[in-house]
């Protein structure tokens, strides 16, 4: 796992969500801060 802490997708690998499904879903309260 890659945590990147500067990249949006070190959120995404920190959290390690099925794909990018979760990370599309605004239902998590992570995502939106990328988005």
């Amino acid at each position: 796992v890659n945590l990147s802490p500067t990249s949006s997708s070190g959120v995404n690998l920190q959290m390690e969500p099925p794909s990018n499904q979760i990370y599309t879903s605004s239902d998590t309260p992570w995502p939106q801060e990328d988005r």
